[in-house]
Parts: structure tokens; C-alpha cells; sequence
């Protein structure tokens, strides 16, 4: 059950919603939380932790009243009762129950930097086209991969939400279910994994949460695939089967999105050279990341970057 520091934050977050308050801090000023966008069936809001918060050593708990869909802007490991322990990073997305407990451990030197999309109930029943038997447990994962639409939809409305320009309150709401339809889809497939004994299962789980470890970590190295097996102890052989068999990409599927999105964050702010972001996250040049980008998203990044809800309306328009 959640402690009285808990019940008094859940308190606090609900008569803030409302007064129409919009942010809250927590733990001492090092969890900053902020809806950025309300509407109809669902809120939008990023939660900031810092590197030096007491919350890495203990647990927390989700404070918005609906199951949550939550998209890390930094590495971090995830620990939920009774589910997979998982590495959520730009390529997964974390699916908390209402008001569920969860530890995080930090694998990002800069602490924890998550966008969220909350959803009622009735939405995501709506969604996954299934009535729910228990409205606030729709989730039975910890989390979903993240496909790159999906991604710099997020990444759009984030940018606009947090500018001074005049927003759609439809078009944004629209843009987010597309997103939570999208990452929601995979609870609808049941999960197929190779018959093993259980043993082996569990050893295989824990090697691949390893190696996404410590792609997380150090994803803007070169690195070799024998580093990466290395990691948990394995072959280069047998990383490659387990990492597919465990994640359903490649190990260069998912080192290639890791640092293609860690390319689309550092280049928000519009300063930095596109060859320093480059070299910055492992590509070898520009022209690299700039033909990495292009096939990933469908857009060229100095279009995201100076247009990031044109980029976003192109790709639903395609």
C-alpha cells in the first residue's frame, strides 16, 4: 500500500487538478511534474527527476488518476510488482497501471526525463476494442515498443506544448491517440516466445536486459558487437538470437534508433550543428545521420528541426 508521503503527493496532485493547477514539485524540488495539455479522455504532462533525487533509492508511485503510457527522453530502468524489470529508452514505452508503485534505477547521468500520456479507462478500453475487467489494471506489461511515427508525434506536440505558439486543442488531441493506439496495439497480440525450460527463459530475459542496459549507456561509442555480448556474458552468436528473440529487433535496430532519437532530442533547441549532434551521438558524419534520420522518420531533420508539427502532419497525412 502506498506510505503517507504517497498518499499525501496523490492528494495533492488531485486537488491540484482541481484548481486547474498545472505543476507540482516533489522530493525536496527534484521531481518536477507538469501537465502540459488536457483534453476529453486524456493528459499530456513530462516528469522531470533529478540525478541527485532520494526517489533512485526508493519507490514511487503514479500520481495520475488513469493508466499511464510513459515515453523516457533518458535511459532508465524500470521495476514493477509482479512484472518484467525492463530498460525503458527512446525505442519502449513504460505501461503503468492507475496509481501503481514502481522503482527506477538510473542509468543516465542526467537523471530522468519523461514525456506522459494518461488515458481514462474508457479510452483505453475504447482502443484496445475489449471491455476491461478491471478498468484501473489494463496493462498486463511493463512496455511496448515505440515505432518512429509514434515517436515524433510525441516529440511534436511535446515541442509545441512547451513554446509560446497557438496550439489546435483537436489536432493535439488526435495526434495523441494516434500514439496511444499505436503503442496499445501490441497488448492486443499475445506474446509468442520459444518453448525452454524455464531456467533458460529467465537467463535469457536477464541477458537481454542487460545488453539493452548497456546499449542505453554507452550507445554514442563505437561499439562492437562482441561489446555488447561481452555485457552479458555471451557470444556474439548467442547475443544476436537472444537479443532478437527477447526484444524483436536486431542489436543494430536497436543501437541505430537509440542514437537516431537521441539526435531528434539534442536537436530541439535549434543551436547545435547537425555534424556536431552527429558526431555527438555515433554516427560517423552528417550525411550519416542526416540518411539515417530521412529513413527512419520519412522526413530529412532540418525539416523536424525547423517544423517539427509540419514533419508530424506529414506523416499522418502519408
Amino acid at each position: 500500500m502506498h506510505d503517507n508521503r504517497f498518499q499525501e503527493e496523490l492528494q495533492c496532485w488531485r486537488e491540484g487538478l482541481a484548481r486547474g493547477h498545472r505543476s507540482w514539485v516533489f522530493d525536496d524540488g527534484s521531481i518536477h511534474s507538469q501537465v502540459m495539455f488536457q483534453g476529453g479522455d486524456l493528459r499530456f504532462g513530462r516528469y522531470l527527476v533529478a540525478p541527485e533525487s532520494s526517489s533512485w533509492q526508493r519507490e514511487d508511485v503514479i500520481r495520475s488518476p488513469g493508466p499511464v503510457l510513459a515515453f523516457t527522453r533518458t535511459p532508465v530502468e524500470i521495476e514493477q510488482p509482479d512484472r518484467e524489470t525492463i530498460v525503458a529508452d527512446y525505442t519502449c514505452a513504460t505501461l503503468h497501471n492507475t496509481h501503481t508503485e514502481y522503482r527506477r534505477r538510473r542509468i543516465d547521468n542526467r537523471g530522468e526525463r519523461t514525456v506522459w500520456l494518461s488515458l481514462s479507462p474508457d479510452a483505453v478500453s475504447d482502443i484496445l476494442g475489449v471491455s476491461l475487467d478491471d478498468p484501473s489494471r489494463p496493462f498486463d506489461r511493463a512496455g511496448a515498443p515505440v515505432c518512429a511515427q509514434s515517436y515524433l508525434l510525441c516529440h511534436a506536440v511535446a515541442r509545441r506544448l512547451s513554446s509560446s505558439e497557438p496550439i489546435d486543442n483537436i489536432e493535439i488531441e488526435e495526434m495523441l491517440l494516434r500514439v496511444a493506439e499505436e503503442v496499445l496495439s501490441e497488448l492486443r497480440n499475445p506474446r509468442c516466445e520459444r518453448p525452454c525450460r524455464a531456467t533458460t527463459q529467465q537467463a535469457h530475459v536477464e541477458a537481454a536486459l542487460q545488453m539493452r542496459r548497456f546499449l542505453a549507456q554507452g550507445f554514442h561509442e563505437p561499439l562492437s558487437l562482441e561489446d555488447v555480448a561481452r555485457s552479458a556474458f555471451l557470444s556474439p552468436f548467442h547475443a544476436a538470437r537472444v537479443f532478437k528473440q527477447q526484444t524483436g529487433m536486431t542489436i543494430h535496430e536497436n543501437l541505430r534508433m537509440l542514437r537516431i532519437r537521441e539526435a531528434l532530442e539534442r536537436m530541439s533547441d535549434g543551436t547545435e550543428r547537425l555534424a556536431n549532434v552527429a558526431q555527438s551521438v555515433g554516427f560517423a558524419s552528417h550525411a550519416h545521420l542526416t540518411d539515417a534520420f530521412g529513413a527512419h522518420f520519412g522526413v530529412p531533420p532540418s525539416f523536424v528541426r525547423r517544423d517539427p508539427m509540419g514533419a508530424a502532419r506529414r506523416l499522418l497525412a502519408g
